[in-house]
Order: structure tokens, then C-alpha cells, then sequence
């Protein structure tokens, strides 16, 4: 544990590198808050850069009352910076800053070099100067911890938006498949599955059961064999979004942006809340309600956010 007196009170903030992350970029502004308050966490924590208080993994509903917010928002936020890759998690499934990670690795480095007399791999032979000239070669960078490698060693394919859109569904999914858990597995692999081809019928049918089987799963690549082989032997690709002839309409899976929005648009115009319940697609249950557009007018597709009214914009011209 470190001691108080090593503790900053500040940490490296770099406005250009915030505002060039397309990652972060792509996130609402919600979720690019809540990011900055578990940055100011993971700053005190030990190991530094990881989301932690006392050692101990800190779970959205706490993250939730540290920020302000209401736990449906802390995990839609969560969910959304995960799908962006904004953060990476450990081995032990803890989240943490890979920018703070590696800035105190160079901190110490530092550290290090600074009671040998400097860094060791810059050239340059005049040992008597105080401030010897920075000239040298570019210093090879000392490969990161696994844990760190994680995201780079992700599939290098990137999945266009409905994809994200399917990922955050399942992610949604299966969080709720492990509550009461102390956390839910990591789900990288997810991303993978889809850019295999894999439905999303065939991922929603084939993990839950072995979810509630193995209470102690820590990755969802424990499930990789079972889901290629329910890939294998499935016929047609489950629709995602399902319409009658008869009567036109879209699924809105429970705990998604888009029911969200939803519920947030029929408790604005005082209307009963969407009817959410078991629905089959595909011989796929899953907690839905019937809607007739994805998101209600007025409601942006890609984020489920209210759209400023026209007319208010050009009042404020």
C-alpha cells in the first residue's frame, strides 16, 4: 500500500489526447462524465490506475452513488465505454486506465533512473554536465502487462455500428443473467463471435445456460466451443429486429439505450410505460416490449439521447 505522502493530489491530464480519442469521442456525454469520475478513483487507488477503493473492485451500483447517478445509468455508461474500449480489464476482470497504468510505470521508471543518474539508454558521453543532452535513441518500450495487452491483442477487425449495437445488446443481456454476482465475466469475445458471423440468436441461446451453470465463469471464452458449435448446426441467422405484416413493430430489448429512451419519452407525455416481457425469437427468450421504432421520434438511433427540438436551435440563432 502506498504511503499518503506518495499520493498526488493531481494526475496528467491531456486535453488534445481527451478530445482525440475517437473511442471516447463516440461515447455520450454522459458516459465520458462518468469516465472522468472513475479516473479520479482509480487515482487513488492501489495498484494505481485500476478501479478500486481498499483493494477491493468497486461494482457500478457503488460507481453509481459516487456519481451522482442512478444505477440503470452507471451501467448503460459502463456498458457504452466498454463496447467503445475506452477502458481494459485485468486479469481478475478489475477495470483500469491503461493511459494512468502506463504513465506510473514511466513514473517510477524515473524514479529508478534518477538515483542511478539518468536514463541509462541515452547517448552521449559528458557525465559531468547536470542537465546531460536528451539526443539519444528512442528507448524501446518495455512491453506492458498482459492485462494491458489485452485490447491490443483483440481481433484488429472493428465492427461497424449495428454490431456495436448487437454487442451492447448482448453485454445487457448478460449482465442481467449475473446479478447478485460480485461482477459479471469478461466479455470480449463477444465482439469476436459477431464478426464471425455468429447471430445473435444463436450467442443469446447458447450462453445464459452455461452462465447459471458455472457461477464462477470469469470469461465468456469459457463458452467459444459451445457457441461455434450451436454456430455450426444453426440453419438461418436469428433477425434482431423483428416485424409483422400486420401490424409493423420492433423488439426493444429491456435494459438497452433503446428501451431508455423509451421509457423516458412515454413518462415525459405522461403514457404507461412499454410492456416488457418474454418474447421468442428464433426459440430465443428474451425480455422485450413491441414498439413501433426502435427509439421514439425525437431520439437519436446511434445513442438513444433526446435530439435538441429544430425550432430551439434557431431560437438561439
Amino acid at each position: 500500500m502506498a504511503k499518503p505522502k506518495d499520493k498526488q493530489p493531481w494526475f496528467k491530464f491531456y486535453p488534445q489526447d481527451w478530445r482525440g480519442d475517437e473511442e471516447l469521442r463516440s461515447c455520450s456525454i454522459g458516459a465520458r462524465g462518468l469516465w472522468v469520475e472513475m479516473l479520479c478513483v482509480m487515482h487513488k487507488a492501489d495498484p494505481y490506475g485500476h478501479l478500486l477503493i481498499n483493494g477491493k473492485a468497486v461494482l457500478p451500483r457503488q460507481m453509481a452513488k459516487l456519481a451522482g447517478i442512478t444505477d440503470a445509468e452507471c451501467m448503460r455508461f459502463i456498458l457504452e465505454l466498454e463496447s467503445a474500449g475506452v477502458y481494459s480489464r485485468s486479469d481478475d476482470k478489475t477495470i483500469f486506465s491503461r493511459r494512468m497504468v502506463r504513465d506510473k510505470e514511466k513514473s517510477e521508471k524515473a524514479k529508478e533512473w534518477g538515483k542511478g543518474g539518468g536514463n541509462p539508454n541515452l547517448n552521449g558521453s559528458d557525465k559531468g554536465r547536470v542537465n546531460p543532452t536528451d539526443k539519444g535513441e528512442d528507448n524501446p518500450q518495455k512491453p506492458l502487462p498482459n492485462s494491458i495487452n489485452q485490447s491490443a491483442a483483440a481481433d484488429a477487425r472493428a465492427l461497424d455500428e449495428m454490431g456495436l449495437k448487437q454487442e451492447g445488446l448482448l453485454k445487457a443481456a448478460f449482465i442481467a443473467e449475473c446479478a447478485g454476482r460480485p461482477s459479471a465475466p469478461d466479455m470480449l469475445i463477444i465482439g469476436t463471435w459477431l464478426l464471425d458471423g455468429i447471430s445473435v440468436a444463436t450467442i443469446s441461446g447458447t450462453v445464459p445456460p452455461i452462465l447459471r451453470r458455472k457461477a464462477d465463469m470469469v470469461s465468456l471464452a469459457y463458452c467459444d466451443a459451445a457457441v461455434r458449435e450451436a454456430h455450426a448446426r444453426a440453419k438461418t441467422a436469428g433477425p434482431q429486429i423483428v416485424h409483422s405484416p400486420q401490424e409493423p413493430y420492433v423488439l426493444v430489448v429491456h435494459g438497452t439505450p433503446e428501451s431508455a429512451a423509451w421509457d423516458h419519452n412515454n413518462r415525459e407525455k405522461g403514457l404507461r410505460p412499454p410492456f416488457y416481457c418474454k418474447q421468442i425469437v428464433d426459440g430465443v427468450e428474451i425480455i422485450a416490449a413491441r414498439c413501433p421504432s426502435l427509439v421514439p421520434p425525437g431520439y437519436d438511433e446511434a445513442t438513444g439521447e433526446k435530439l435538441a427540438p429544430a425550432n430551439a436551435e434557431e431560437n438561439a440563432a
